[in-house]
């Protein structure tokens, strides 16, 4: 099992590769178990909102879950990434909506 550290670094060359450097904002990962008790990893990719229309045929969605899962599997992690996409915009609002 790797480091949150090392899982954060792979998911961040691989979104930055496969979804655009300057369409990435950040990434986030955090251990989690899925609903039958398994673990796995929750993975926020935080796009800058212009991505969203760029990015919207999916090809690109779909070739960086699949890179990011084999690299996961070839470094020696065998948990299964939840990948989930959210804007700048919608996490500050978001984070506005909780104060």
């Amino acid at each position: 099992m790797l480091g949150i550290d090392r899982i954060t670094k792979i998911a961040r060359d691989v979104a930055r590769e496969k979804l655009g450097e300057n369409r990435v904002a950040d990434v986030r990962v955090e251990p989690m178990v899925d609903w039958v008790g398994d673990e796995g990893l929750h993975v926020l990719i935080v796009l800058h909102p212009f991505a969203v229309e760029q990015l919207k045929d999916g090809e690109e969605i779909g070739s960086e879950r699949r890179e990011f899962r084999q690299r996961l599997l070839r470094a020696g992690e065998e948990r299964f990434p939840f990948i989930h996409y959210a804007t700048t915009a919608e996490l500050a609002a978001h984070a506005d909506s909780e104060s």
